[in-house]
């Protein structure tokens, strides 16, 4: 009952999280308004869609760990982290740059009000990957309560600045401020709970396979570019070729839809190393169908909830001025169904691929 109880596990720490979240986006929602509100929808969806430059190698590296894990291969684990770390660091060093250097084109096809806050959801890549990086690391070890703690302590850090930030008269930029002090925050705060499990290491002796990674990394990218294009582009679309105001709505119905997917993404974060670490068929085919019922048990209620009382949730949540955004909501939440179910394949089917194993030399390491 392992898949079950972390499950329930992860699931808490996102339910809590969750809800802090909510606290901070009504809060943020009603203090900008719609247009404002509209804005910030499309820097982070940009931010989202930016994250895939260094999402699949994070999910390789949950991967590679969970191996080493299983395996109890300490000393590779800590040749592996040491070397991969320094990978991730570069990749979002140059999602900063890039996002610095085209600042003033991203921020005329946004609308935004200045380049500055592009510069600013660059910022919050950089940060966001240095805390989901250790967060990938103790996902390979199973170290689930250490993850919903984490989650929940980035949601209040980040509404606790907002509240600090927004009441100083910082507007957006406060609010992507807080953002980026909560992720940071907790990526220094995971950090001992990884450290105990580095070894000292010659790292001269080992080399990092790439083509291994970058080659299973790119079948994590070409997944995650259909959830990216899907949950995200909708946002930067509507707010270039309409209005703010219109995606302040549309932003709003895809932040209530969405609540679902914080809870099948914590079952399926716990199923994917489950299913890594575990050979035997019969007890991976009972991981995928408890994994199943329980995605659709909770997308499903989450549907029929949003069909019946549509006006109801967007006027308690946001407020009446955000209630033309019930016309979305229904259908987004159909939606999150499929997205879903989709991301349970894709959890099943990068299980069965191989690890990337460690060259011959990286084998014949001795501490």
């Amino acid at each position: 009952m392992s898949l079950i109880r972390n499950s329930g596990i992860v699931v808490a720490g996102a339910f809590i999280a969750n809800v802090l979240a909510y606290i901070f986006n009504i809060y943020v929602a009603r203090l900008l308004g719609p247009s404002s509100y509209g804005i910030l929808g499309s820097l982070l969806a940009l931010f989202y869609i930016a994250s895939m430059i260094y999402g699949p190698i994070l999910s390789v590296v949950t991967k590679e760990i969970a191996h080493l894990n299983a395996e109890n291969k300490k000393d590779i684990f800590s040749l592996f982290f040491k070397s991969i770390k320094k990978e991730i660091i570069f990749l979002l060093t140059g999602a900063l740059f890039i996002f610095v250097v085209c600042s003033n084109i991203l921020s005329s096809y946004l609308k935004t009000e200045s380049a500055f806050l592009v510069i600013l959801t660059g910022l919050l890549i950089f940060s966001n990957g240095l805390m989901n990086f250790n967060l990938t690391v103790l996902t390979g070890f199973k170290k689930y309560t250490i993850i919903s703690k984490s989650k929940i302590f980035e949601a209040a850090i980040r509404l606790i600045f907002a509240l600090i930030l927004l009441n100083f008269g910082w507007g957006l930029n406060g609010v992507l401020l807080s953002y980026g002090l909560g992720y940071f925050i907790v990526f220094i705060w995971t950090q001992k709970f990884i450290s105990p499990n580095i070894l000292s290491t010659n790292e001269a002796s080992y080399t990092l396979d790439r083509k291994s990674i970058y080659s299973m990394a790119l079948n994590f990218f070409f997944a995650g570019l259909f959830f990216q294009i899907a949950l995200n582009m909708s946002s930067i679309y509507v707010q270039h070729y309409y209005s703010s105001t219109i995606n302040g709505y549309w932003t709003a119905g895809m932040n209530i839809s969405r609540i679902t997917l914080l809870f099948t993404d914590a079952v399926n974060q716990v199923l994917f190393p489950e299913l890594i670490g575990e050979r035997n068929n019969n007890i991976r085919t009972g991981f995928i169908k408890r994994s199943l019922m329980i995605i659709l048990l909770i997308t499903g209620l989450s549907s029929i909830v949003c069909w019946i009382m549509p006006d109801f949730i967007i006027n308690l949540i946001y407020g009446p001025a955000y209630i033309h955004a019930s016309l979305f909501l229904k259908w987004q939440s159909l939606f999150m169904i499929l997205i879903s179910l989709i991301q349970l394949y894709y959890t099943v089917y990068f299980s069965k691929i191989n690890y990337s194993e460690n060259n011959k030399k990286n084998k014949e390491i001795s501490i």
